[in-house]
């Protein structure tokens, strides 16, 4: 082996440049301060005057010179021990600074120690930085599941949250592969050496897992596996911090396969607040008849009616689902090319994680086909309604005719009555007239036999008058006279009886004729009685159908009321 040759040095020299670059301060073997440069006391914020002389103990607060620790270390040093360590120190300040330094004792030539010097560089900074990280460690390891891999997988160590996680003990896993923890199909998969393969090429790995802990659990993890190097680069090991997302990840599933679900029945679309789209599925395209490109980044106005686009109660719309209030109904809608589509729709509002809304979703059924059939219903209604308002107004005036007709056949009725009665008048007048002209017929025969009499008087007066002779003349004049009488008598007599006949006859006619007048009008008195119940029935039928398409014309127009308004 050779060496370069370098020009001597002497300790001065040594010294000198030691003293340009470290913190230099000798002390007694009692720890009286004997001399200090300036680097020493620029750190310490001291002059020399101000040290020279005072004990160590100075730079050390007040509860580390009182404890037997810091007696011990002087005694060491005094006894010739050297001591290397990284010392917490205090400034005139009172600040607390850390320094990296050896305390050196110096021997003489008998070996005793005559002075202890001291070399010291601050490293306040990297011992603050490291005892943040220490802490940062610390708290993590308190708060996740933390394992120690070698390069090739191994495990080295691992937390308790990490055993209590996979349900180990450390004995159980240490010296273990990884592929422990995970499904022998994913060992042994050209996924799994390349994730090895990547971290020992220096690769972290941030993401979630789905490991296997003790008996085939599932567990599943967020975690991060951290290539750990040493100061020259090489891979030392494999840290991994994990946090237990099971739980979550359950949900998650649910709520993902919900949302899966809801989307594989329904039309779904999501907009910005400005209601631009951002996305939308295969079902809402579908139903408007877009591509996503074309609808992408557009405004929700182009699924709306011009007319519709620039009224109030549109703004309100939008400004309701950015105050974070849903919205839900029946909505027309146009797709492309202007067709009309009716979607039953909720817009929903979506809060991030500080609870301010970042988007809208709506969640849509197509219901065009049931609308339609709707509208249809609607218009069939309509003119259902007019035509039964248009028969309840018949009804109304049928009733009214019904009504009218009632009232003439009760006229009627009276009627027939009236004639029934002066018929039976008639008829007794007739029986009166009868019985009348068969007592005339006595009177006649009695007049005529009274004429017959005069008469057979007369022819006896003739021949008594006859046989008298002239003295007889006069009584024959008589006779005569008499005999003339009695003709006339009995031709007026005849005259009578013929008449009276004639008057019976008549009678007689008169009789029948009133008799089939009495039966006419019995049976039109039957009728109308008959009649009259008939029409008191329809009335009654009548006004029951006009209520009835009263009812009716209501119960449509409900009808017609509801099916509009499902269409609004």
């Amino acid at each position: 082996m050779s060496f370069i040759k370098l020009p001597s040095l002497t300790d001065h020299d040594i010294l000198k440049a030691l003293d340009l670059s470290q913190a230099i301060v000798h002390f007694s073997p009692e720890g009286t301060v004997l001399a200090a440069n300036d680097n020493f006391l620029k750190l310490m914020g001291y002059r020399l005057e101000e040290v020279a002389g005072k004990h160590h103990g100075m730079f050390v607060t007040q509860a580390e010179r009182s404890a037997p620790d810091y007696r011990a270390f002087w005694q060491d040093l005094a006894a010739g021990s050297f001591r290397k360590a990284v010392f917490k120190r205090v400034t005139r300040e009172g600040r607390e600074i850390f320094i990296q330094a050896t305390y050196n004792p110096i021997r003489d030539h008998k070996g005793r120690v005559r002075r202890v010097v001291k070399f010291a560089t601050e490293v306040t900074a990297e011992v603050l930085k490291t005892a943040e990280y220490e802490g940062q460690i610390t708290a993590i390891q308190k708060s996740q599941a933390v394992i120690h891999f070698t390069p090739e997988g191994t495990v080295l160590w691992a937390n308790e949250l990490f055993l209590n996680l996979m349900g180990y003990r450390l004995d159980e896993i240490q010296g273990k592969s990884h592929a422990l923890f995970v499904d022998e199909t994913d060992a042994a998969s050209q996924d799994y050496r390349a994730f090895w393969a990547g971290l020992r090429l220096g690769k972290a790995r941030t993401s979630e897992f789905r490991r296997l802990a003790k008996g085939g659990r599932e567990v599943w993890i967020q975690a991060t596996y951290t290539p750990i190097l040493d100061p020259a680069g090489k891979l030392v090991k494999v840290v991994k911090y994990a946090t237990d997302i099971t739980a979550q990840k359950l949900v998650t599933a649910d709520y993902q396969g919900q949302m899966a679900a809801i989307g594989r029945t329904h039309a779904v679309i999501e907009f910005d607040l400005d209601g631009r789209v951002l996305q939308a599925n295969d079902n809402f395209l579908a139903a408007t008849g877009y591509r996503l490109d074309e609808i992408q980044g557009k405004p929700h106005s182009m699924f709306m009616p011009e007319a519709e686009v620039k009224t109030e109660a549109y703004r309100e719309f939008w400004q309701k689902l950015r105050a974070g209030d849903f919205v839900t109904g029946i909505h027309k809608r146009l797709g492309k090319g202007g067709q009309i589509v009716w979607l039953r729709a909720t817009y929903n509002p979506i809060f991030d994680a500080s609870g301010r809304v970042c988007k809208v979703v709506k969640y849509a059924t197509d219901i065009t086909r049931l609308m339609t059939s709707h509208l249809a219903a609607v218009s069939s209604a309509e003119v259902t309604l007019a035509n039964v308002e248009a028969v309840a107004a018949a009804s109304e005036e049928l009733t009214a005719s019904v009504a009218e007709i009632t009232r003439a056949a009760d006229s009627g009725h009276r009627s027939a009555e009236s004639m029934r009665d002066n018929v039976s008048r008639g008829e007794e007048a007739v029986g009166r007239l009868k019985e009348t002209t068969a007592a005339m017929n006595g009177v006649i025969k009695l007049i005529q036999d009274i004429a017959t009499q005069i008469n057979l008087l007369s022819l006896n007066a003739t021949i008594e008058a006859s046989r008298a002779g002239e003295a007889g003349r006069g009584f024959t004049v008589v006779a005569s006279e008499i005999k003339t009488l009695s003709g006339q008598t009995a031709t007026a007599t005849e005259n009578i009886a013929r008449q009276i006949a004639e008057l019976q006859e008549v009678s007689q006619t008169v009789d029948g004729t009133m008799s089939g007048i009495t039966g006419g009008i019995l049976q039109l008195h039957e009728a109308s009685a008959v009649l009259s119940s008939a029409i008191e029935e329809q009335l009654a039928m009548t006004r029951s159908i006009a209520s009835n398409m009263h009812k009716a014309v209501d119960g449509v127009t409900g009808t017609t009321d509801n099916l509009t308004k499902m269409v609004q």
